[in-house]
């Protein structure tokens, strides 16, 4: 079985792949937000979670796909949807009133001109790469998505005031945090409450109880605003286009 996913549907390996297996035997579903798209001609089964309007970034697709494949996921393993997926929004909209001034903050310091490091515990490492490439494709911020272990073996030691740092997960992440300090460069952590953020960093305050899994799209969907608050300070807005792409979409399938 293979299951492809893409927003508009029109990504091109997306759709070669799965007409290639199609074609081949294999039974192939697509999930993706669009309701028509060459991928859904090109799959066995396609399920479109909404055809919903969304930015340049994928901001909605992403969030709803994410959802989707978490319940699906819990679905084939446990047989049901973990009971937090219920409470998923409320989280969020909890953190963010709670984060506003922080976020801001953040924005507004040296993420205002330089780069940015997101760093992660291994569980929350889909925080780190979802985000990293929302600051590439939106605001045009360079980010790298690194793990805590590899960032501790060298990554770090670059770290300066032209490098912002947003560090995700729990007690090590927060020993990082502290280091990071020592150098004259922007720290924003993002943990569970009852992780102690250091000194001199801004910090989000995560709910506890939530899955990792779960807790990964509220740290998505937070940092979302970031994106956007950092968009506004760098004057890049998030929907403006930085290249004209050539050969990544397809409009019909028989383009492939």
């Amino acid at each position: 079985m293979v299951l492809a996913l893409s927003q508009s549907g029109r990504s091109r390996e997306t759709t070669d792949l799965v007409a290639r297996f199609r074609a081949a035997g294999v039974p192939t579903a697509a999930l993706t937000n669009a309701a028509t798209s060459p991928l859904k001609d090109a799959a066995g089964t396609t399920y479109s979670v909404g055809d919903h309007p969304d930015s340049r970034v994928s901001t909605v697709g992403f969030v709803v796909t994410y959802a989707a494949l978490g319940m699906l996921t819990d679905q084939l393993t446990r047989g049901h949807a973990h009971p937090g997926w219920a409470h998923v929004a409320e989280a969020v909209e909890e953190t963010l009133s709670g984060a506003a001034g922080a976020l801001a903050d953040f924005a507004a310091g040296p993420l205002a001109r330089g780069s940015l490091d997101v760093v992660a515990s291994a569980p929350q490492l889909t925080t780190a790469e979802a985000v990293a490439l929302l600051f590439r494709e939106g605001p045009l911020v360079p980010a790298t998505a690194c793990g805590t272990r590899t960032y501790l073996h060298g990554p770090m030691d670059v770290a300066s005031a032209g490098t912002s740092h947003v560090v995700i997960g729990a007690e090590r992440e927060a020993a990082l945090a502290r280091q990071l300090t020592q150098k004259p460069t922007g720290v924003l952590t993002v943990m569970e409450r009852s992780v102690t953020p250091p000194p001199g960093v801004l910090a989000v305050r995560l709910p506890e109880g939530f899955t990792p899994t779960q807790r990964a799209l509220v740290e998505v969907c937070v940092l979302q605003e970031l994106v956007a608050r950092v968009a506004e300070v760098r004057d890049e807005p998030v929907d403006k286009v930085a290249f004209a792409r050539e050969d990544t979409k397809i409009a019909a399938l028989a383009e492939l």
